[in-house]
């Protein structure tokens, strides 16, 4: 991965690129917004000039999608009139103790079908005639 740069008076580090869990376009922009105190964007009252092609012409690494905020650990998307904050989905996972690996489940499922009472009015299947 490239290194930090500087611009508009905060030093970011390329992050990574969307991922495909993260859904498209329309599902992207559900977890952006502005984020005023940072003030990088093309509108009154911005804190420094911004564009997107000279953000992208300063960074490190011209093919990520996120970077992350050295001066307030923040993770933003460059956009065409500013630099949104991007909120990352939250991850939900269940410890390690509490997760079945899948040859435990299949294990599991494999005793349950075994110790199962036969069903009483299924007629017993042969094998299809070829």
């Amino acid at each position: 991965m490239a290194g930090s740069f500087e611009y508009g008076g905060y030093t970011f580090t390329p992050y990574r690129k969307f991922r495909k869990r993260e859904g498209d376009f329309f599902s992207i922009c559900q977890r952006i917004r502005s984020d005023r105190e940072l003030g990088l964007c093309t509108y009154e009252g911005r804190k420094a000039d911004y564009t997107y092609d000279s953000f992208y012409a300063a960074s490190t690494d011209k093919s990520c999608d996120l970077f992350i905020c050295a001066e307030n650990g923040k993770v933003y998307v460059p956009c065409l009139n500013e630099m949104f904050e991007y909120m990352e989905p939250i991850q939900r996972s269940r410890p390690a103790s509490q997760r079945k690996s899948a040859l435990d489940a299949l294990e599991q499922a494999k005793k349950e079908v075994a110790e199962a009472p036969p069903a009483a009015d299924t007629p017993a299947k042969s094998d299809p005639e070829l």
